[in-house]
């Protein structure tokens, strides 16, 4: 996460560096360039530790049908519902900054580029320091919740925001909030799954996480549609049902495991 925040203010930085003395189209040649390049070191790189007897075929949809299979597994599924509805509402605020503050507020493109770049030196930050400082005293669900909580707040504010400064404010505010969620939500995941899946679980929660930042901009289009205000709302309620389903997920657990045995 911590490399993902240092990337994102590189590629902001060079990004809008290149857009304007070279033209807008060398950006995307780049991203496609470091695609390739990307794909080509877990080629020569990557070596697969375990032998397997599974043929690899083409099969666009298994993605999909593992993460069907995973709300099915007791344990994990409301965690992984928890999971959907979370990156849902930070996925709208990660793809909906820049047009929302644009279109609510007068800015010049150099004070958007500023805020882009401190997103991520924040979420940096918060990925890697303050979780750090966190996990000495609390769980990994607990992180979780009490960055869902930040997110519901900011999100709330940034919704009443009026100005661009404290605006602004809520935005880096966000990106600390969604660092640790982010992060302990993957981790919390991880623990609970059982033992038979834990070597693909990780890839079966980016693909749930996948399926939600294509399912954010699509809500969020609809609600711009009506006005672009209730963006920010929208993007709280879906936080705050993911709160609620992580509270009663870690406490059906807790009850489980205090259940005295017959």
């Amino acid at each position: 996460a911590t490399l993902g925040g240092l990337s994102w203010i590189i590629s902001i930085l060079v990004g809008g560096f290149i857009s304007q003395s070279m033209g807008p189209a060398i950006p995307f040649w780049m991203t496609t360039f470091f695609s390739f390049l990307s794909l080509s070191i877990i080629f020569v790189f990557f070596h697969e530790t375990h032998e397997t007897s599974e043929h690899f075929s083409f099969e666009p949809l298994k993605g999909i049908r593992n993460i069907a299979a995973c709300f099915q597994i007791k344990g994990i599924r409301s965690l992984f519902t928890f999971y959907l509805f979370m990156m849902m509402g930070w996925g709208i605020n990660l793809l909906w900054l820049n047009p929302y503050t644009l279109s609510r507020y007068l800015v010049t493109p150099q004070t958007l580029f500023i805020l882009l770049a401190s997103t991520g030196v924040v979420w940096s930050l918060g990925s890697f320091t303050i979780n750090k400082l966190l996990l000495r005293r609390y769980k990994s669900h607990e992180i979780a919740r009490m960055g869902c909580i930040g997110l519901l707040v900011v999100f709330i504010c940034c919704s009443l925001s009026k100005n661009f400064v404290p605006f602004a404010i809520c935005a880096l505010l966000a990106s600390v909030s969604g660092a640790l969620v982010w992060t302990n939500a993957l981790s919390t995941i991880s623990l609970a799954a059982p033992e038979s899946i834990q070597g693909k679980i990780m890839g079966i929660s980016q693909s749930c996480g996948s399926i939600s930042l294509l399912l954010a901009p699509l809500l969020a289009g609809v609600i711009a549609g009506i006005d672009i205000i209730y963006v920010y709302p929208m993007a709280a309620l879906l936080i705050l049902l993911s709160i609620g389903v992580l509270t009663l997920a870690i406490r059906k657990k807790t009850q489980v495991v205090h259940e005295p045995k017959s």
